[in-house]
């Protein structure tokens, strides 16, 4: 029977660390979360909606340490896809997905909605909301598939430039001379041309 201990004659023995029973509860307790109420249409957070029904037991609940005040939940996230956040039901303490309200909104992540809310936050004249967020969203990338594309068109014509610099030079043009009747007649000062003798065998 083999017992789970770890150490030496230096060190103290111990027992192996309980298994993991729920992973995704561990993976979520370490994400960022923000503390919000919970009102009729879900959740805001960064100007963003979510909405689930597992939430409606908690509409407008009240902090059992001052009932003037409306109770705050938990609710983690994970940067790389803020289109989901997770609900941490204080009653079971399991979470909960919870989307989008609007569903049809693209996924996003959490450094995308920075550079969002930066860049409208330098137009005062505008009331953020969640219908410029996702506009936005749609325009940086639209800016960022043309850079891409552009960069792309670069690099090709940089590797035909190389291909071009490395083939065989063209070999200049000899120029021929034209061949013409006169090329046949005899010069002037040239002798006449006489017949040859031949000699008869005997």
């Amino acid at each position: 029977m083999s017992v789970n201990i770890l150490g030496d004659e230096n060190t103290l023995q111990v027992g192996l660390p309980a298994p993991i029973e729920d992973e995704r509860k561990l993976i979520l307790d370490f994400m960022p979360f923000s503390e919000r109420t919970i009102q009729e249409y879900g959740v805001r957070i960064q100007g963003i909606h979510y909405y689930a029904d597992c939430l409606r037991p908690w509409i407008h609940a009240r902090d059992s340490n001052n009932t003037k005040l409306k109770r705050k939940f938990i609710f983690a996230r994970d940067p790389r896809d803020i289109s989901v956040i997770y609900f941490l039901d204080p009653e079971t303490g399991q979470y909960y997905d919870i989307p989008y309200g609007d569903t049809k909104h693209p996924p996003m992540s959490q450094w995308e909605l920075i550079a969002i809310m930066k860049r409208l936050g330098e137009r005062p004249e505008l009331e953020i909301n969640e219908e410029l967020i996702f506009e936005g969203l749609t325009q940086m990338r639209q800016i960022q598939e043309n850079a891409a594309e552009r960069s792309k068109q670069a690099r090709r014509l940089e590797a035909k430039r190389k291909n071009w610099n490395k083939r065989s030079p063209i070999p200049q043009k000899v120029e021929q001379r034209t061949t013409t009747k006169r090329d046949f007649e005899p010069s002037e000062s040239s002798e006449p041309l006489l017949p040859f003798r031949v000699e008869e065998a005997e």
